[in-house]
């Protein structure tokens, strides 16, 4: 086997080797140090946690899948995007166990239909919206992405 025939095989191993590293270790995915990026969410009331949960990054598609399912007038001129509902959608999507917000009888005495509506009865706007924050932070949306493109 010729010289530039292995150099070339071991540049494609290279490349192949990099893409599944950047691949593995997107920052919506793991942390710097490998482990699994996900975050744990206290509830407080009154001065005591009355309950945890944990979220992951969502993903392009979650997110779009949240945008077109809280849209108002959708299609229509007047469309326009539900914030309080897509904040808890987005909520709901990012939790890993979702049990949390499935609860029949929660649904009952709230008088919802759905684990998102039921996020929008329990956390205050300022919670969704700090929640939501901090999910997108998981997905890389704050990442200071200075030297991402080289002039």
């Amino acid at each position: 086997m010729a010289e530039n025939e292995i150099n070339a095989e071991q540049m494609e191993t290279d490349i192949y080797n990099a893409l599944v590293e950047a691949a593995e270790f997107r920052p919506d995915k793991y942390f710097e140090d490998g482990e699994k990026n996900t975050l744990t969410v206290q509830i407080p009331r009154r001065g005591k946690i009355v309950f945890t949960f944990e979220v992951q990054a969502i993903t392009e598609d979650q997110l779009a899948k949240c945008r077109r399912q809280n849209l108002k007038n959708r299609g229509k001129r007047t469309e326009e995007l539900d914030e309080g509902r897509f904040a808890s959608q987005i909520i709901f999507e990012a939790t890993i166990d979702k049990k949390i917000w499935q609860d029949k009888r929660a649904w009952k005495k709230f008088n919802v239909a759905s684990g998102a509506d039921l996020i929008k009865e329990i956390l205050s706007p300022a919670e969704r919206n700090k929640i939501v924050e901090e999910i997108f932070k998981l997905a890389g949306y704050d990442d200071d992405l200075e030297g991402l493109i080289k002039k």
